[in-house]
């Protein structure tokens, strides 16, 4: 409020008189003035009663003001004839324009015209006693507009207070928390009153310069969309998206925040992310090692530092230590854990997952009077979860965390239980197939002695044959040394003589006669002879026990490495050549290849398994002619290739899609197990990413080719 204009005269019927002219007179001389000052203007002279105000007469208006109330000719009248209803319509108004009249106190203030329906902003003065003047503005257009924005604040304030999404009013400049929802004060678990006086730094995990950055990039009118981390008064981290939108409320620009948790959507895709690495991997890793990643990860989403994983055997009683977390393995556990094995009644508290079938939480450990205690070494334990994973009814296998810096809760069994039963199926199909795998192994290593069982008696023989020489030949050689030590016996004695000038014509007759009967010319030519023969015998077995090692080696490590595929073709040859010398001629085609990266055992035992085939097919022909097998190898700039032909009866059409299943055979009951050419199918496609097939050419016989990936190998490895 400014100061009275005028002083104020109080209880006075009419104004006092002055030597200068009455303010009507006056208003004469200003009348162009008032219609060019753009508001409507009226002024009034006062009528008093008791010495007070009580109305007002019109002395002068402009158009403006006509205009703005829609009254004309009203000069001369009083207000209380031109709006008979005015102390009741507007009482607020009379009221403030006595006021003014009787203390000279200037007033503003805005109301709406009701006539017109138009909002005025109007400011009363006294020019001098008994007067009064008023200013009017047309604010309608303001004041829909204030309207408006208040409705808007008004209903934005409704959505805000009421709306289930957690919401936040932040100040740009500083990151002050201005206000927040009751949503949000129930989601971070500070009251109302603690967040007020809180900062974004405070929740948000960013440094304090990145968040003021990001609050003032915020752009009006855009959404703009943030993912981080905020904490909660428990401690927790929570994984958080934020829209973001700049507001004006009450004429301050403000950052509008949207939270939404997605701490639930973001692991969920985690663990859908996980359970895709883990059957990504699962070929090539171990069961153990599978066990530890996926403990790796249930740490990881509880916050806890220990993990560790028992199986739990058919009869429910025994629990085998299977992994730990890298983490616990590296940093908190140095007892002993290697194939310890706990009968379930000897077994700690984290057992109780096991003899309750539920899963058990132990927030206070130390304080639990059952718990048995730890091994030495053993990471001391503050909190535990352990979950049971269950199929069929029986406990399989038993998933623990601990360590956790907050209690565990039911979100914490719910992420560990989902972990649990979407790994357990991986591993279990990963032990499935272990077992499978050494099945496939044993059955392959035994398929491989069952023929060298088959081949034994005709590979004796082989052996046999070189060694029968290497005898006669040894006695016959022992038998023509002893001639000629008996002839050198005599030389020497001759010489004897000779130097004892003793006569020996005598002794030199009966040695050459002695000659003549060995024949010693002979004798000396042949014990070379025989010599290398029996040399050319001991390479022979050589070469047979050879191939026939290299055969029945075993590669425990199932490791490739780089291999000559005509060497195994060239030793089976050797093995198996007691089974076709009589009835089979051999051709053999073997181009220049490279070296090829495989199982070098397992690929010499397709080659003697097709080789086999094709002898016992010719044979079972009961042929009059000789029988005739081809061998061939070439290489593509794919592929190294081998097939194996003959010219036996074939195999007909119907059983010819058969012919690599397990158990499958075409021979007479007790001749053949069915497992040569699975096992070599096996091999070949599944081991080695191979091809084998099978054709029948028009006139006769089969032809069996298998291909291996050609892998270019590097220089130092191709040349050994």
């Amino acid at each position: 409020m400014s100061t009275p204009l005028t002083k104020s005269y109080n209880n006075v019927a009419t104004p006092p008189t002055s030597n200068t002219l009455p303010f009507s007179q006056k208003c004469n001389h200003h009348s162009s003035f008032i219609e060019y000052i753009g508001k409507g203007y009226v002024s009034t002279q006062v009528v008093y009663a008791d010495g007070r105000a009580v109305d007002f007469i019109y002395l002068e208006t402009n158009t403006a003001y006509e205009t703005l109330t829609a009254l004309k000719n009203v000069v001369g009248k009083k207000i209380s004839e031109v709006f008979p209803d005015i102390a009741t319509r507007h009482p607020e108004f009379l009221g403030k324009m006595i006021i003014v009249a009787d203390t000279g106190i200037p007033e503003r203030f805005e109301m709406c015209f009701k006539p017109s329906e138009t909002w005025l902003d109007t400011t009363l003065y006294c020019p001098e006693h008994g007067y009064l003047i008023a200013i009017i503005d047309d604010i309608t257009k303001r004041k829909e507009a204030e309207t408006v924005l208040k409705k808007s604040e008004e209903r934005f304030r409704a959505v805000f207070n009421s709306h289930s999404a957690i919401q936040a009013l932040l100040d740009p400049e500083t990151g002050k928390i201005l206000d927040v929802n009751e949503k949000a004060t129930g989601w971070y678990g500070w009251s109302l009153d603690e967040l007020k006086q809180m900062y974004t730094r405070d929740i948000n995990t960013l440094p304090p310069d990145a968040i003021i950055s990001s609050l003032k990039s915020v752009d009006a009118g855009v959404h703009n969309t943030f993912s981080g981390y905020h904490r909660m008064a428990d401690g927790s981290i929570r994984d958080v998206e934020i829209f973001r939108n700049k507001i004006e409320i009450d004429g301050k620009a403000v950052v509008h925040a949207i939270i939404h948790d997605v701490t639930d959507r973001k692991r969920y895709e985690s663990l859908n992310a996980f359970r895709i690495r883990l059957l990504q991997i699962a070929e090539t890793y171990s069961v153990e090692e599978l066990l530890s990643i996926t403990l790796d990860e249930a740490e990881k989403i509880t916050g806890s530092s220990i993990g560790f994983v028992h199986f739990v055997d058919e009869n429910q009683t025994t629990l085998n230590l299977q992994a730990w977390s890298s983490n616990t393995l590296k940093n908190m556990c140095k007892a002993e854990t290697e194939n310890r094995h706990y009968p379930l009644n000897k077994a700690g508290v984290w057992a109780d997952a096991v003899r309750e079938r539920k899963t058990i939480i132990h927030n206070d450990y130390p304080g639990l009077d059952h718990r048995k205690g730890t091994p030495e070494g053993h990471a001391q334990l503050k909190r535990e979860m352990v979950i049971p994973v269950i199929r069929n009814e029986k406990i399989v296998a038993i998933m623990g965390v601990g360590n956790k810096p907050a209690d565990y809760d039911y979100k914490d069994v719910e992420w560990v239980e989902t972990l649990a039963n979407q790994v357990w199926d991986i591993i279990a199909n990963k032990i499935t197939e272990n077992e499978k795998n050494k099945l496939a192994a044993q059955l392959q290593n035994s398929s491989k002695m069952e023929m060298i069982g088959q081949l034994a008696a005709g590979i004796a023989h082989e052996i046999n044959n070189p060694l029968n020489f290497i005898l006669l030949n040894s006695n016959n050689i022992e038998s023509d040394c002893q001639d000629l030590f008996e002839l050198v016996n005599d030389y020497r004695h001759i010489i004897e003589k000779v130097e004892a000038s003793t006569p020996v014509a005598e002794e030199i007759m009966r040695v050459r006669n002695k000659e003549r009967a060995f024949d010693i010319d002979d004798l000396i030519s042949s014990i070379p002879i025989a010599l290398k023969k029996s040399e050319q015998g001991v390479e022979r077995i050589t070469t047979i026990t050879r191939s026939m090692r290299n055969f029945s080696y075993t590669n425990s490590k199932n490791s490739f490495t780089p291999f000559d595929i005509n060497s195994a073709i060239e030793e089976t040859l050797v093995i198996a050549k007691s089974e076709y010398r009589d009835v089979i001629a051999l051709d053999v085609q073997l181009n220049s290849l490279p070296l090829v990266l495989c199982d070098p055992s397992k690929i010499s035992q397709v080659i003697l398994n097709l080789i086999i085939n094709s002898v016992h097919a010719i044979k079972s022909h009961n042929r009059s002619d000789t029988g005739r097998i081809e061998v061939k190898t070439w290489a593509s700039s794919d592929n190294i290739s081998c097939s194996i032909s003959d010219n036996g009866p074939g195999i007909a059409e119907k059983i010819r899609e058969r012919i690599f299943e397990p158990f499958f055979t075409t021979k007479e009951i007790g001749k053949g197990t069915g497992l040569g050419l699975s096992i070599s199918y096996d091999i070949i496609v599944n081991q080695h990413k191979g091809t084998i097939m099978v054709e029948c050419p028009p006139e006769g016989g089969a032809v069996f080719t298998f291909s291996l990936p050609r892998i270019v190998l590097p220089s130092a490895l191709s040349s050994e």
